[in-house]
């Protein structure tokens, strides 16, 4: 009878442990602008927050009838928060895939621009969608984070390469989904297209940014001031949730929502149909105001032991150890990771609240550079750094 309480009792802690182990899917949901920042308005009046809000809130409602999800809202009121905050919120929450809802404007043909576009994250040089990113970074511009990093910086694109090889395939394909679902609703299709928007460079998850359609034009506007409009887009995006979230994690898909009528697949029909001919006015351009946000420091006993765990002694003399930098993140990757493509043993120094990882070691910088051409067919933008008491004092491009 011990014995027999003896495996019971086992068991049930191994149950407990499983469950409690268990992480719920994390959906970020990021409604664009609020507050004291109304985003593009309308010919009408309709504000962009406005409908970015209700949208997402209608999304979040359609998710979280799925007790496996947990729903976090960036905003889920009319406030404004800072471009940085809602990425903080996001990489707090250890988000694994972040939606960023946004209506399109234009300057130029305000009355015939329409359709609906889906960007994921992008490098400088294929960002050109001037226009669009100016708007949406716009908070940014007079920020201290922004003026101290240069996106076009030799570790911004270390960082940028990293993020893309973890979430920009994933990004994609989430993107195409919503824009299918999206132009099923009667939009125009303007595509998936890459961008340096700030969230979608600084969240460290899957992540798109979707503009639903444009609200300087008068149609346009009344599809998204409407409650029909606002519930077909936030169900677009809800089965395209539905059909990522089975495909790269193997979960139940579920059946899609009814609508609230039967003529709902009808009146979607008769919207493309009408709207089906090509948009007279040209895509949008942007710029690449991307950022990173330092995310919270780890305390000096983290660092400590972390420096004991995983970096080497590099002040071998007083002129340090010379090294090749490879890669630098926000989050730390495991020692194992395949991002590491086979190099070993990999190192890294945290500076800035920047995890920065770095392969090889010598006295002298020409044995280094000798390694560098190897390297650099893993990893192009890799580097040679000098360290010198785990810190970094000089680097060689």
């Amino acid at each position: 009878m011990r014995s027999y309480r003896r495996v019971i009792s086992i068991l049930l802690i191994a149950t407990v442990c499983f469950l409690c182990s268990a992480k719920n899917f994390v959906i970020i949901i990021d409604a664009g602008h609020g507050g004291k920042d109304p985003g593009a308005i309308g010919p009408n009046g309709t504000q962009e927050k406005v409908v970015t809000l209700a949208v997402a809130k209608k999304l979040g409602k359609l998710i979280s009838d799925d007790k496996s999800v947990t729903v976090v809202y960036t905003r889920p009121s009319d406030t404004h928060v800072l471009l940085a905050a809602r990425v903080n919120i996001a990489n707090k929450h250890n988000g694994d895939l972040f939606i960023s809802i946004h209506t399109n404007s234009s300057l130029t043909n305000p009355e015939t621009c329409r359709g609906t576009e889906a960007f994921v994250m992008g490098s400088a040089k294929s960002d050109n969608n001037y226009e669009v990113v100016e708007r949406e970074n716009r908070d940014l511009i007079s920020g201290a984070a922004y003026k101290n990093f240069d996106p076009n910086s030799t570790e911004a694109g270390l960082i940028y390469q990293n993020r893309q090889e973890l979430y920009l395939e994933r990004s994609y394909k989430f993107a195409k989904a919503v824009q299918k679902n999206m132009v099923a609703t009667g939009r125009y299709d303007r595509g998936v297209k890459q961008a340096n928007f700030y969230v979608l460079w600084s969240v460290n998850m899957a992540s798109i940014l979707v503009e639903l359609d444009f609200i300087c034009n008068p149609t346009q506007e009344e599809f998204l001031g409407s409650d029909e409009g606002q519930d077909d887009c936030a169900e677009a995006i809800y089965e395209a949730f539905l059909s990522y979230r089975h495909s790269q994690y193997g979960t139940p898909k579920e059946e899609t929502k009814p609508s609230k009528d039967d003529s709902g697949e009808k009146k979607k029909k008769e919207k493309k149909k009408k709207e089906s001919e090509p948009s007279d006015n040209k895509d949008k351009n942007d710029d690449n105001n991307a950022e990173v946000v330092d995310n919270v420091k780890p305390s000096a006993d983290t660092t400590d032991k972390q420096n004991k765990e995983d970096q080497i002694q590099s002040a071998v003399n007083d002129n340090g150890s010379y090294h090749i930098q490879i890669l630098a993140a926000d989050t730390k990757i495991p020692g194992k990771s395949w991002q590491f493509k086979g190099l070993s043993p990999v190192h890294f120094y945290f500076e800035n609240g920047i995890y920065k990882y770095y392969y090889g070691e010598s006295t002298t910088k020409a044995d280094i550079e000798r390694l560098l051409g190897e390297v650099k067919k893993k990893f192009p933008k890799a580097f040679i750094i000098r360290l010198l008491n785990g810190k970094r004092v000089e680097y060689f491009n």
